[in-house]
């Protein structure tokens, strides 16, 4: 492992977690491919694409629908030039409130002082579930009728 690649990858983990979008692209190639592996008609932000700017969209995306209250990488194990690492993270839905936390495996492929492809890999049902729940949050909030509590929760189980 070349020490300056592991440092490339612990540098956009450092920026993502910070928020500072333009500093975690400037850890990317120009024609990063990049897939989040999940469908994406669940959010606009997962499927598989290639190029910088597209890459920095849906980041957008993801930092303008939420907020971060932890984003730690807690494993980086190199393999050449390719690395596997786990992130565990704890966000927030900016428009609902509803929290969802766990951990999500990444694999990276740097070449120079930039990262060339990237992946992430979640629970798929665990990822659809949450996104439900958002979608039947935001529709609750935009209807005007009160949160359902208690017993009443229950009877969305579809």
């Amino acid at each position: 492992m070349q020490p300056s690649n592991k440092l490339v990858v612990e540098a956009a983990y450092a920026s993502w977690a910070a928020r500072d979008l333009d500093t975690t692209l400037s850890c990317f190639s120009e024609d990063v491919a990049f897939a989040i592996h999940l469908p994406p008609e669940v959010a606009p932000y997962f499927g598989v694409q290639q190029g910088r700017d597209e890459f920095g969209l849906r980041l957008k995306l993801i930092l303008d629908d939420f907020d971060f209250l932890a984003y730690k990488p807690i494993q980086i194990t190199s393999h050449g030039i390719s690395f596997h690492s786990q992130v565990r993270f704890h966000y927030r839905h900016k428009l609902t409130g509803l929290e969802y936390e766990g951990t999500m495996r990444h694999v990276w492929r740097v070449k120079g002082d930039r990262i060339v492809r990237w992946e992430e890999f979640h629970d798929i049902e665990r990822v659809r579930v949450y996104f439900r729940l958002l979608a039947q949050a935001s529709a609750v909030m935009h209807s005007g009728l009160s949160p359902l509590r208690g017993s009443d929760a229950a009877d969305l189980k579809s």
